[in-house]
């Protein structure tokens, strides 16, 4: 028979705060066996108002998911030519350390030549998960102008159990409207130091990095070579600048 929480009504209701869901102190114990290993199942339902990153208008757009647990897994099929792509698919996922992990969905669009294009990145906390209770959530993508995920997750055998009345809806909610972050954002974010995201102190891959709590993605090799040649050429666009005024100087 499954495992599944219980919804205890005498329990204090979950809270939403600057980005953060909120729990009453001890009022939701967290099962998981002794190891810290969990299953989870992941319905990669549709994504709606992607970026295009074809020159045609549109992407072809496929997810991966990624964890400390998961090196890179590609969980969906490509839909061509596809802003809001529905793809139904269904895996189960076996995650190490499930009270510490941070499970990152990618979008991306698929190129026949070259590599392919980011459409956007969110990351979930897989402790925040109630046992046996599928939710469902539209997120909003990071590094992206726009763009919605919806998914679907389950706890099979691990998560939190007496969950407070609210706390289905209260987690739907919070999902929903958690805002997703371009590049240029963090380095505001980095700057206050007393507000914190709500990912503080997981576990990501190696492809990321936590900025005072909020999930940000590492520029890969072709991003900072391409930085590398940007900053070249401006650093040699201003010596030849000089060179031309004190040409001009030498000229008067």
């Amino acid at each position: 028979m499954a495992m599944m929480a219980v919804t205890n009504p005498n329990c204090p209701l979950a809270i939403i705060a600057n980005h953060k869901l909120s729990l009453p102190p001890s009022a939701c114990p967290f099962v998981v066996c002794p190891e810290g290993r969990g299953k989870i199942r992941v319905r990669l339902i549709s994504a709606s108002n992607l970026v295009s990153a074809d020159a045609n208008g549109y992407s072809d757009p496929y997810i991966k998911v990624k964890s400390t647990s998961i090196d890179s897994m590609k969980v969906t099929k490509v839909i061509d030519k596809n802003l809001n792509p529905v793809w139904n698919e269904e895996v189960t996922l076996d995650i190490t350390s499930v009270g510490r992990e941070l499970l990152i969905f990618d979008v991306y669009d698929s190129d026949k030549v070259g590599n392919d294009d980011l459409l956007g990145f969110v990351g979930v906390d897989l402790s925040l998960l109630p046992l046996g209770m599928e939710v469902l959530t539209c997120e909003n993508l990071s590094f992206a102008k726009h763009g919605v995920l919806q998914i679907g997750i389950t706890a099979l055998d691990f998560g939190l159990t007496n969950i407070p009345p609210n706390y289905l809806q209260a987690y739907t909610e919070w999902r929903n409207n958690l805002p997703g972050h371009q590049r240029k954002e963090f380095k505001k974010l980095k700057k206050h130091k007393d507000s914190f995201g709500p990912y503080v102190n997981k576990v990501i891959h190696e492809d990321y990095k936590l900025v005072n709590g909020y999930l940000k993605r590492k520029k890969n090799k072709r991003e900072k070579t391409a930085k590398g040649i940007i900053k070249g050429l401006k650093v040699a666009g201003k010596v030849s600048l000089k060179v031309l005024e004190a040409s001009t100087n030498e000229d008067d």
